[in-house]
């Protein structure tokens, strides 16, 4: 039985036996993605059947959204996942066809007398006209009616649907902060050598070193060095091995991300008890450190946390007047 795959709109007809599939040049289908493995699976072609198998890749292999385990078969129409590379199988094996021929048949019981056939439609009919003669119905309606003009006559009012202005609770800053954080960092290696994966890794690994000794100094250095470090760790999980300092490397990335946390758990804080006081001038300076600490366009806190200043501004602007 022949199988064939489409892999980014290019055709594969695979042999008979094993095929294997990976990022490693000595693989019978190479794939140049970071997703994929140096050796990622296998497709065992038989005469009458197909096998993919798993060979303890880092990110896995899927057949129709479902991750799998060892080994599946695989048939005609499967889409199957080799890391975040999408792989439609064209031509395999056909499904098989559960036959349910030998369930035993439900006897059907003659009617006796007339027999009367109804339409969905003259079902419905009859429903409706029952539903207008009975008064609880008739009452529902009413309700309705009045909640709905209420509606109408609420947003009509002066200042009805002006949006509130969102106040950030403690929990949501943190929360926030912590999935930007965790959120995967974009590596273009494509084209690169394992050579120069292993080099740039190291390089980014050395230069969140020595920018980790500033993080007391510069509230926006542990920030920098984390995602120095995160970028390290995903090439590194690209190359799908460890390095003598991948442990130093995860206790330090570690690290900064709980200075991050912890910097932006103070300085909120500092900057909400100070706002409710009416200090507004030491909020507004532990806000701007909170932008400080991560300096980043994509941010979601950063667009958040300069509205807070905004409104904090105006409040100093009115207190100045005043004076």
């Amino acid at each position: 039985m022949s199988i064939t795959l489409t892999i980014s709109d290019q055709s594969y007809t695979l042999k008979t036996g094993e095929t294997i599939i990976g990022r490693d040049t000595s693989c019978d289908i190479i794939i140049q993605d970071p997703s994929v493995s140096r050796r990622h699976a296998k497709i065992i072609s038989g005469d009458f059947d197909g096998v993919l198998v798993d060979l303890g890749s880092y990110h896995g292999a899927a057949v129709n959204g479902e991750k799998i385990k060892g080994r599946v078969n695989i048939y005609q129409n499967d889409v199957i996942g080799i890391g975040s590379v999408v792989i439609r199988v064209d031509a395999g094996p056909a499904r098989p066809i559960v036959d349910d021929s030998d369930a035993p048949a439900e006897k059907s019981k003659p009617s006796k007398g007339f027999k009367f056939a109804f339409t969905q439609s003259d079902v419905d009919k009859a429903q409706s006209q029952n539903r207008l003669k009975n008064p609880v119905y008739i009452a529902l309606m009413i309700v309705l009616g009045v909640l709905a003009l209420l509606s109408v006559l609420l947003l009509a009012m002066p200042g009805a649907g002006k949006k509130k202005r969102r106040v950030l609770s403690q929990s949501d800053v943190i929360r926030i902060t912590r999935e930007y954080l965790d959120a995967a960092p974009v590596v273009t290696i494509e084209g690169l050598s394992d050579e120069q994966i292993t080099e740039a890794a190291k390089e980014l690994f050395l230069n969140a070193e020595k920018k980790r000794a500033f993080i007391e100094i510069r509230p926006d250095q542990a920030y920098d060095s984390y995602r120095r470090y995160q970028k390290s760790l995903t090439l590194l999980k690209a190359l799908g091995h460890k390095p003598d300092y991948y442990d130093r490397l995860m206790l330090n990335m570690n690290d900064c991300r709980k200075v991050v946390v912890d910097k932006i758990r103070r300085f909120f804080q500092e900057g909400w008890v100070a706002r409710k006081k009416g200090d507004y001038e030491k909020a507004q300076q532990a806000y701007q450190m909170i932008i400080n600490t991560v300096p980043s366009q994509d941010y979601p806190i950063s667009a958040m946390i300069s509205s807070d200043i905004r409104f904090i501004s105006s409040k100093l602007a009115l207190k100045g007047k005043k004076k």
